[in-house]
């Protein structure tokens, strides 16, 4: 790999980085919010370690691509006025081409890592502490998760639920909730009818 070929590869983990914690920024903030520039690189310089021009570059990246939309009000000033996203993020529109390249991603390792810092490493469905995944159950603020956007699931469930939104139709915001019926469900069969029920899923 040559250098431009590095440079270009950098580039792309500093814009996974940083495009979501300015996607976050604005989340909250309704159309004709006015920001300085100085914010917004104080507030990523909080939570990333990255050169000071970077998110003024990124930003106009993101409008490029048309998550979001602004105008400047005084470019001496550095003086902003956000106009709104222009459409919900998508995987293109971050950057990714597919959810397996956007899970192996600087944002989503580093959330995933911290989610599973915050909270307790137990899958959703069985309560069990192996082999665990973490699912989104709404895709609404892909690329600058909540915690109460995804749930840990063993990979057995995590691949159930997405059989229930593929094969069932099943909406992604409650098949968890119906692959967790299904888990007690069955743990009632076995207690019930032990003789019949005796070969367990592995999870």
């Amino acid at each position: 790999m040559n250098d431009s070929e590095i440079q270009k590869v950098n580039l792309e983990r500093v814009k996974s980085k940083i495009a979501p914690i300015i996607v976050g920024f604005f989340e909250d903030k309704a159309a004709g919010f006015e920001f300085h520039m100085g914010e917004l690189q104080r507030h990523v310089g909080s939570k990333a370690n990255v050169s000071p021009d970077s998110p003024s570059r990124i930003l106009r990246d993101l409008r490029k691509k048309g998550v979001l939309d602004y105008e400047i009000i005084s470019r001496p000033k550095s003086h902003y006025r956000f106009n709104g996203f222009t459409r919900p993020n998508s995987l293109a529109q971050l950057g990714f081409t597919s959810l397996d390249e956007y899970h192996v991603s600087d944002h989503w390792v580093d959330f995933r890592n911290d989610y599973f810092k915050r909270n307790p490493n137990v899958c959703f469905v069985s309560g069990l502490r192996r082999n665990l995944d973490l699912h989104h159950i709404t895709y609404a603020r892909l690329g600058c998760e909540l915690d109460e956007d995804v749930i840990p699931l063993q990979r057995f469930w995590h691949k159930f639920v997405h059989h229930l939104v593929k094969e069932y139709k099943v909406k992604l915001e409650v098949a968890h909730l119906v692959a967790k019926d299904s888990f007690k469900a069955r743990e009632g069969m076995e207690s019930l009818y032990p003789s019949v029920c005796n070969e367990r899923m592995v999870y």
